[in-house]
Parts: structure tokens; sequence; C-alpha cells
């Protein structure tokens, strides 16, 4: 059995949204040149599809060749994480992911464990996507989690908690206990390094996009236990996590194509922001080091 530890631990998979144009359209001219320029960084890889990335109104055909720019700009040395929730979509992304990172609605129930089966069926590795945006708000009761996990071709969960941290202290105390060879990625924003202090191994979120050398600092750091420049690191990942920190996710996908765009990785976004978050992103940059050259 495969020790999915051994292959993620550490790892930083940045949630990547798309560009766009005026029209709103996908610009894949834009989108190879962030690639290009994301693969060139400290990452291990990207997850495509996820829920910074507003794909679900598209066309497949236009979904499938934002997945083939990230499958040439990766290459073979880099992973590329594909989110679906359908088995039908799965089975158009599965030739160009490494894995397949199994979104989840409320309540999906044991309807999730066949469907996770189905996707295994296909070839590729499973993640588990576990949302939870209040602890009454949760994609699967206990029991669910567990015989999914107890599936060896289900390398681990993303946990993704809005504000509950007793919640992620609990589920990730109970996956390191019950499933120790799992693999746990954090895709929480707001408790980014509090996240690997409690159990994480990697992460996969939005923020992975902005300052990616940051965040691998601060994963190196914790494993490495150089706890000084671990807490340097947490609070400048906390301050970008804070200027993106949206009560909706399309906020927060505005705010993030700004600050990319800002640092010159994208071209300027069709502007959706109001000026207030517009300059909380902008200003949190610049603190941060945004080099003077390359903002737009």
């Amino acid at each position: 059995m495969t020790n999915w530890q051994d292959l993620l631990i550490g790892s930083l998979f940045p949630a990547v949204p798309t560009p766009l144009k005026n029209d709103g359209t996908p610009d894949f001219d834009a989108l190879e040149i962030f690639a290009h320029w994301l693969v060139h960084e400290q990452v291990d890889g990207v997850a495509a599809w996820t829920e910074v990335d507003n794909i679900a109104s598209l066309p497949i055909e236009d979904r499938i060749r934002i997945l083939e720019i990230w499958r040439i700009a990766l290459g073979d040395g880099f992973t590329l994480v594909t989110a679906v929730s359908d088995l039908e979509t799965a089975k158009k992304a599965v030739e160009l992911s490494d894995f397949l990172l199994l979104s989840c609605s409320k309540d999906a129930g044991e309807s999730i464990i066949e469907r996770c089966k189905q996707f295994i069926d296909l070839g590729r590795p499973v993640l588990l996507d576990y949302w939870s945006e209040s602890p009454d708000r949760n994609p699967f009761d206990l029991d669910t989690l567990n015989k999914l996990l107890d599936i060896p071709e289900v390398a681990g969960i993303r946990l993704c908690f809005k504000d509950q941290f007793i919640q992620l202290q609990d589920l990730v105390t109970h996956i390191l206990l019950k499933h120790p060879q799992k693999v746990i990625l954090t895709g929480t924003d707001r408790m980014y390094g509090y996240s690997l202090y409690r159990g994480c191994h990697g992460a996969l979120t939005g923020l992975g996009c902005i300052f990616p050398d940051f965040q691998r600092e601060l994963i190196d750091s914790w494993f490495m236990r150089e706890t000084t420049l671990f807490l340097e690191m947490s609070r400048k990942v906390d301050h970008i996590a804070e200027a993106l920190s949206a009560d909706s996710l399309s906020n927060y996908r505005q705010r993030l194509l700004a600050g990319l765009a800002y640092l010159g990785k994208i071209p300027s976004q069709p502007d959706q922001l109001s000026p207030v978050d517009k300059v909380l992103v902008t200003a949190t940059l610049d603190v941060l080091g945004a080099p003077a050259d390359v903002k737009s």
C-alpha cells in the first residue's frame, strides 16, 4: 500500500484561479503566462477547478483547456490535483490529472462512498475535500469519513473550515489517531500556520498563489522545527489571508485575482471589487514587499 505521507508531506498546492478577459470569458493566453510563472516558484503542483476557479458555467471544452494548460506547464515533475464532484466530469479530467479531489456537498451520506470508489476505478488516487462553514454544516458524518479513509486509494483529505478552530483540532486529532497513514492538507487560509501546528502535512489553498515563497518557508520551517522563522512566516501569511478573506467565495476570487494582477502575474481583471477591498489587498501586498517594478 502506498504511504501517501511519503509523497505529500510538506506539499504546497496553490488552488489556482483562471484569469478573465473584460467580457468575463477565460483568458487562456494570460493563464499560460501565469502557469509558467507559478510552476517556477517553490510549489509542488497546483489544484485546478477548485472553489477559487469559477468555472461551473463554462463549457466542458473550456474547462478541459484549463487543465491542458496546467498539465503542459507542470510537465512530469509536478502534481496536478483536479477538483471534481460527478463521475462524468471526472472521466473527462482523469487523463490530465494526478489526483482527483472529491468535492462533497452537505450531507452527502453513504452515496459519497460509492462515488469515491467510482473515481478510484478511473485509475487515480483520491483526496477528499472536507468543506465546513459551520459545525452543523459538514459534508458527511464521522462514520462515513472513517469508511472513506479506510479505502487504500484515498490518499487523504483537505480540511476547509471558515473559523471553527475547535472542529479543526478534533478532526485532525481523529485522523492522526485512526488513519495515521493518510495525508492531511489544510485548505484554511485563516488558520494556515496553526493548521500545520495541529498536524496538517501540507497546504492546498488559493492563498498559495500569492507570495508562494512565503508559504514554502512557512511549511519548511515547521517541519525543520525552525521556530523563529515559522512564527515570522506565519505572521506574514496571516496578513495575506486577512486581506483575501471575504464573506463570499465570489468576493474571495475577486480579491485573489486582483492581488495577482497587482503583482503583475496576470493582466488587470474586470473591476468588480469595491475601492475599499482593492486598497486592502494592494496595501497589504505593498507592506509585504510587492516589487515596485511589477505592480500593475
